[in-house]
């Protein structure tokens, strides 16, 4: 199995969180080497050849970011935020709209998660819930929840959230190999 972990981020929280989610692969039995990529790097072929995708993005104005959310977190680098190497060129949205283009015989399996300001999912959003619906109009399946994984409004990963990534990709990687298997045996 081929797992790709795409992710979209400007101050470097999505990024650690999906490294941390990638490092989740690791701790499960006939673990599968695991490609980390940013949105705007990932190539038609490397959608076409992964079996499991893992989509990330962070919140931005309660969705998934666009060019001139994008353009507006960038402007905040003067305020004392870092800006993280992968937060230029697309994004996760451009990435779906090539993806929408291609043809997947089979479908893909695939995780979404995001990374949102502490506070109730009612007032946030989350961009997640938006990834999981990109993936359901290109009939991808998902093979658990969205998750969120929650910054403080200073944009710092909160403290656990790294080892709840690990957790969730362990989970994520449980899951993807019982659909796989299941999916190989029909």
């Amino acid at each position: 199995m081929k797992v790709l972990v795409v992710f979209e981020s400007m101050y470097g929280n999505t990024h650690a969180v999906a490294e941390h989610i990638a490092a989740g692969f690791s701790g499960v039995p006939g673990a599968v080497p695991v490609v980390v990529r940013a949105a705007a790097d990932v190539t038609e072929m490397d959608l076409a050849s992964a079996d499991l995708l893992v989509v990330g993005a962070p919140t931005h104005a309660r969705r998934l970011p666009t060019v001139s959310s994008r353009l507006a977190a960038l402007q905040r680098e003067p305020f004392g935020h870092r800006i993280d190497d992968a937060a230029y060129g697309a994004g996760v949205r451009e990435m779906f709209a090539t993806a929408a283009r291609m043809a997947y015989p089979g479908g893909r399996l695939v995780a979404a998660f995001d990374t949102r300001v502490t506070g109730a999912a009612l007032f946030t959003g989350r961009a997640s819930t938006a990834i999981a619906r990109c993936c359901r109009q290109i009939d991808w399946k998902l093979v658990v929840r969205p998750e969120s994984f929650l910054v403080d409004h200073d944009s710092r990963l909160l403290a656990g959230e790294a080892a709840r990534a690990e957790r969730w990709g362990r989970t994520i990687a449980e899951a993807a190999a019982e659909q796989f298997v299941s999916a190989s045996r029909s």
